[in-house]
């Protein structure tokens, strides 16, 4: 496993739980202060931007139409997750793209919740970008119908190898509405391994949101928790 595939452990990172709420208090008074109407027409407005041409390409993606799980959700090429570990043979694309916040120096990167075909790139993608976290906030199985393939072993002791990636739950851990893996990932021909943690947010309904906004204050604090050593978090979403 040839060293430079992994990005670099970051310096520790300020975590953000005051800066939150300050953002958070700032949004709710904004939010009250513009009304029902105002609302309307920021979504009107909102929803009819389009993003400079030479910003909103999407090759790549028109390029791997079976590893998409929507036609209409796109990956776009600037700022796309380009997978290196074990290219060639294996593709260099995933429905992944890094997402940065102003005045803030953790890095994320969004993606699609994983294909049954796809879990391998997904996990291929973890131990490159050397993430400290996963949040999913998807449900397998939501009214019947399947949102998300299980892309990890579910109980503690149990592993799992996804294409040429092996995947080991050391730890399970339950706090009221999220479960806390800690997951150790160990590519083929690798000899060292990768500590992730996996939280699973369970009370975040397909078409809708949590009952309370504390739930998310509380995930945030959560990603906070297990992220401190690292500045790569990974959140992984069905919409």
């Amino acid at each position: 496993c040839s060293p430079n595939l992994r990005r670099a452990k970051s310096t520790p990172a300020n975590t953000f739980p005051h800066e939150v709420e300050k953002i958070v208090d700032e949004f709710v008074e904004r939010i009250v202060t513009m009304g029902i109407e105002g609302l309307k027409h920021e979504f009107s407005t909102v929803s009819s931007y389009r993003c400079p041409d030479e910003t909103y390409k999407y090759e790549a993606f028109l390029a791997n139409p079976e590893r998409n799980r929507y036609n209409d959700v796109v990956c776009l090429d600037a700022t796309r997750v380009v997978l290196h570990h074990d290219v060639p043979p294996a593709t260099d694309y995933i429905h992944a793209n890094w997402v940065k916040f102003d005045k803030h120096d953790r890095a994320f990167i969004m993606t699609q919740a994983p294909l049954e075909s796809t879990i391998g790139d997904f996990w291929r993608m973890v131990f490159q970008e050397n993430c400290s976290s996963i949040v999913n906030l998807t449900q397998s199985v939501e009214l019947d119908n399947m949102k998300c393939v299980l892309y990890w072993p579910q109980h503690g002791g149990s592993f799992n190898t996804y294409d040429k990636m092996f995947v080991n739950t050391k730890k399970v851990e339950h706090d009221d509405n999220f479960f806390v893996y800690t997951v150790e990932i160990l590519p083929e021909g690798c000899s060292n391994s990768h500590i992730v943690k996996l939280i699973h947010m369970t009370n975040w309904p397909d078409k809708g949101v949590p009952p309370s906004g504390r739930h998310v204050l509380r995930l945030l604090r959560k990603v906070v928790q297990v992220s401190v050593d690292r500045r790569v978090s990974l959140w992984s979403m069905s919409c």
